[in-house]
This record gives structure tokens, C-alpha cells and sequence, in this order.
């Protein structure tokens, strides 16, 4: 966000950061000659939906006593978990936990619309990678929440992301 509020796509290079744009067709990004005079780094894009796959990780499963599953844990955050990298995450009011927790996560994020797409064609769809704070509130999530990942997870704002996209 620049200094007059208004949002944008950044490149670094060297010492200063160049404005750049979506491209109209084929996705990805082309550079500006102009600079932005950048007031805070947010969220590397607008999220519609997170997607998570849980028990990803082998230590954590072990660590957590956990087997991990013949299929993949998926649970969704809502959108308005996601926040920049630097603010803090400010529990919710209602969210009595003494469980809160934090795991460093790859995000990978999808550019473009898709449906159906092919193991061959999936990584066309990549937009670039990021990094993603996954926080969650354990108790909610195993005891208070049936079980549910989401109810632990989904929080405003259990996920930090960015600030870059690579």
C-alpha cells in the first residue's frame, strides 16, 4: 500500500521497489518503470479461499501423536484470517484458549480460475509461492470443535501471509 492508500504489486530491485501489473492474458506479472513509494508491505494478493492440507508435515504429526492419514486432512480459513506479516494477531474476544499455537507453512498460490485441472497442467495455474503462518487454537480445534480443523484455524486473523511472491 503506498502512501496515499492506494494498493498495488511490488518488485524489488536493489535498493527500490518498481510498481508492476497483472499481464491481460497468460497470468503473471510485467514490470513498470514506476516507483511506488511503499507505506506498508500487506498480503501478497486478495484472498477468495485458503485451502489447507493438514498433518502435511511427518515431524508434526509424530510430535502431535498423530498418524498420518491414507488421505489428506483438507479444511478451509476463511478469507479474513489472511493479514499481513507484521500486524499482530489479536485474539478474539469470545476465544478463550490457552492452546494457541503457530506452524510456518509454504503457501502456494493459485493465479487464475480452474476446475478439473490436470496433474500435468496444475502448475500452469501457480501464480507463486509464499510464506503462510497457520494459527490455530488447539482446543478449539480438537475438544470445542467436533474435531474440525476449520473451527480452530479460521479465526480473524489466524493467517498471516506474505509479504512477497515468488
Amino acid at each position: 500500500m503506498d502512501r496515499k492508500g492506494e494498493l498495488g504489486f511490488g518488485q524489488l530491485k536493489e535498493e527500490e521497489i518498481f510498481r508492476i501489473r497483472l499481464k491481460e492474458e497468460g497470468g503473471g506479472f510485467e514490470p513498470t518503470e514506476d516507483t511506488a513509494d511503499v507505506a506498508k508491505l500487506l498480503t501478497p494478493v486478495d484472498f477468495r479461499c485458503i485451502y489447507c492440507v493438514g498433518l502435511n508435515y511427518r515431524e508434526h504429526a509424530a510430535e502431535s501423536g498423530v498418524e498420518i492419514p491414507v488421505h489428506p486432512v483438507i479444511f478451509m480459513k476463511a478469507p479474513t484470517a489472511a493479514q499481513d506479516p507484521w500486524s499482530p494477531i489479536v485474539l478474539p474476544r469470545h476465544l478463550s484458549s490457552e492452546k494457541v499455537d503457530f506452524e510456518g507453512e509454504l503457501a502456494v498460490v493459485i493465479g487464475r480460475p480452474c476446475k478439473n485441472v490436470s496433474r500435468g497442467d496444475a502448475l500452469d495455474h501457480v501464480l507463486g509461492y509464499s510464506c503462510a503462518n497457520d494459527v490455530s487454537a488447539r482446543d478449539w480445534q480438537k475438544e470445542k470443535g467436533g474435531g474440525q480443523f476449520c473451527r480452530g484455524k479460521t479465526f480473524d486473523p489466524f493467517c498471516p501471509l506474505g509479504p512477497c511472491l515468488v
